[in-house]
């Protein structure tokens, strides 16, 4: 039963890695986009770094920090799209078939993952050239895939959480925008932990938005303790579990209001 399970969702993860090969026109769209990206971080958090006086991060550190960012975002950072199946009527068509919606997304969303990866390995390259110095302190410790495997599943799940409000909600572009630039501020994707209060930074440690993307660069990095990995592990695990738990609570009790309109 399991085992056909597996199939049956493997199927659908090879199905999407092959629809996501196809060449789209925004290939050079989205190559310009994470040159810019990345070119202004770097650009931005240097010159803060050689400007202050006592500067938490050196300007080396700052590239190395970025770099390792791009990297770790290419495996945990992923956006749901349920709400254009509520929207468009879609969501319907996935309810007779024998598999779930949630899972089925999943595998769609790492195939587009696995795709992604291939198509910017040229950037990385030139990345890894541009700059030698910073890809040559960075560290890949055997837990590390462990950490980007949870961080996948909380930005999921929180992702999905907000879509999941479309089964009540008209529209959740707005709410999901709002917490899409909130939580990359809070996640150290924008803005690295060094440079932020002393006490934010306390707080943000007990809190989900770290794995997804700053505690796995601290670990490319260097900069996360060893002794920590155990809590860390403990604590991502959980609100990943927290995550998942109240995403099928929400699915669950949004459905039974999705089928009782929708006849």
């Amino acid at each position: 039963m399991h085992s056909l399970a597996a199939r049956k969702y493997f199927a659908v993860y090879r199905s999407g890695l092959v629809s996501a090969l196809v060449y789209k026109w925004d290939f050079l769209l989205g190559y310009f986009s994470k040159f810019l990206s990345f070119f202004v971080s770097v650009a931005v958090w240097s010159a803060v770094a050689r400007g202050a006086n006592r500067p938490a991060m050196g300007a080396d550190a700052v590239v190395s920090y970025f770099c390792a960012v791009m990297l770790v975002n290419a495996f945990t950072a992923c956006e749901s799209r349920f709400s254009d199946w509520v929207r468009t009527g879609d969501l319907a068509l996935h309810i007779p078939r024998p598999y779930h919606p949630i899972p089925y997304e999943m595998a769609t969303l790492l195939s587009a993952k696995t795709c992604a990866l291939a198509k910017h390995l040229p950037f990385y390259l030139f990345v890894a050239a541009a700059y030698p110095g910073a890809f040559a302190v960075l560290s890949f410790p055997w837990y590390a895939p462990v950490f980007l495997a949870l961080g996948f599943l909380i930005c999921y799940f929180m992702s999905l959480m907000i879509q999941l409000l479309s089964l009540w909600l008209v529209n959740v572009t707005g709410i999901a925008m709002f917490v899409l630039t909130f939580t990359g501020i809070v996640n150290g994707q924008r803005i690295p932990y060094a440079f932020l209060p002393a006490a934010l930074v306390n707080t943000l440690d007990w809190l989900p938005f770290q794995f997804m993307t700053y505690y796995p660069t601290s670990l490319l990095t260097g900069a996360a303790s060893p002794e920590d990995v155990g809590i860390k592990l403990a604590l991502a695990a959980g609100y990943c579990a927290l995550l998942y738990l109240g995403c099928f609570a929400l699915y669950r009790r949004g459905m039974k209001r999705y089928t009782a309109s929708g006849g």
